[in-house]
């Protein structure tokens, strides 16, 4: 397995969206928008290869100079419950905190709510629908930033 940065625009771009699209977006009905897809430069894309071959990835999508929301997490079916999905979020998140950022939200489908309890974060509020299914936000804390007047 190779953990990578994706470059928006690159082959491994368009692998990732094929992706997120099968996996995420299709079983729901939704297709790229203009906006959706203008935005994707100003993000982090993080992707698992198998023999060089996509098969899982995720997206940091900074909300302020310390904070990023991760979304579109996916690893393909035939990948789950090995332990690759935890080693993608946990290298996106180093690769985060090298960045900069000291925290990290996210809205996990129901579903992955264990997943990503064991990867350290917690949940906020009240569960919510969003794009027709019920979503909890989640939180973690990735770093400690310097406080001002500390030494």
């Amino acid at each position: 397995m190779e953990l990578r940065m994706i470059e928006v625009g690159s082959t491994d771009y368009q692998s990732e969206l094929a992706l997120r699209y099968r996996y995420l977006r299709a079983p729901l009905g939704l297709s790229w928008s203009d906006t959706d897809l203008s935005e994707e430069p100003g993000q982090c894309h993080f992707g698992l290869f198998h023999d060089d071959t996509l098969i899982g990835c995720v997206v940091g999508r900074p909300v302020s100079q310390e904070q990023v929301h991760i979304r579109q997490m996916v690893v393909v079916p035939s990948h789950q419950q090995r332990g690759f999905g935890r080693d993608l979020l946990i290298w996106a998140e180093e690769q985060l905190i090298a960045r900069g950022y000291a925290s990290c939200f996210l809205n996990a489908r129901v579903e992955a709510i264990g997943f990503y309890e064991k990867c350290g974060y917690t949940t906020i509020g009240e569960r919510f629908i969003e794009v027709t299914i019920p979503h909890q936000r989640m939180f973690k804390q990735l770093a400690d930033l310097p406080r001002a007047g500390s030494t």
